[in-house]
């Protein structure tokens, strides 16, 4: 039967997980900056944009750096959040959510690639910004230090063959980076950063963006929760 990773292999990817998470913050909060640099009148038409960037920025750095931190003797590196409640609870809901803008952004990229804009703008901003708030209710749901101490049990893990291991650790690595294609979807970005690549551009952020997503839910529908960790 295949092991699952080694804990020096999962105290890794919570250390890439960390470095991706407050690079990302840092961008969010460099496009309102630079922004604000380009054309500082532009500002208050995306204030509702400019609002998320710099809030988001400063969640994600915040959870990232709670990724680096020095482990604790219980193993634990995502223990801040508040203690009241039961977390575990809630992952269905948070799940759902997750698998479903996994799916309508993998519809939005496909509609891109036939010339639709489906969805509609307002359903797409939801969808775009969405993951930064079912990211951070996963690290709230999933044991503290889950990827570092292993984010699946063994007797999950342990079922998996080595092709379903190299689809999950890439998953979970590359969805990551949907972080990072946020902000380019965000603010109108599209038509000034973007404008060699469109709408090339757009379907590689989308994808990105569900793959994201897709992490998410196997954190979540796979990985160790609060009251059952294993």
């Amino acid at each position: 039967m295949t092991t699952r990773p080694a804990p020096r292999a999962e105290r890794a990817l919570s250390r890439i997980v960390g470095t991706l998470l407050i690079f990302a913050g840092l961008t969010f909060v460099a496009f309102v900056v630079g922004l604000a640099m380009s054309d500082s009148r532009k500002l208050p038409g995306h204030l509702t944009g400019v609002l998320f960037m710099l809030g988001s920025g400063t969640l994600l750095v915040w959870a990232g750096w709670s990724f680096l931190r020095p482990e604790r003797e219980d193993g634990g590196n995502v223990g801040q959040w508040p203690r009241f409640g039961a977390p575990a609870a809630g992952r269905p809901v948070v799940e759902l959510l997750a698998m479903s803008g996994c799916g309508l952004m993998l519809a939005h990229a496909v509609a891109l690639s036939t010339g639709s804009s489906w969805p509609p703008a307002p359903l797409l901003l939801v969808l775009v910004t969405a993951p930064v708030g079912t990211g951070l209710l996963t690290l709230w749901i999933l044991v503290p230090g889950a990827f570092r101490s292993g984010l699946f049990a063994n007797d999950v893990w342990g079922r998996w063959h080595r092709g379903a291991h190299l689809v999950v650790k890439t998953v979970l690595t590359v969805g990551w980076a949907g972080y990072l294609a946020i902000p380019l979807a965000v603010l109108d970005l599209y038509a000034d950063a973007l404008s060699p690549w469109y709408p090339g551009a757009q379907i590689l952020v989308s994808s990105l963006i569900s793959v994201l997503y897709a992490s998410q839910v196997l954190a979540l529908h796979y990985g160790r929760l609060r009251g059952q960790a294993g």
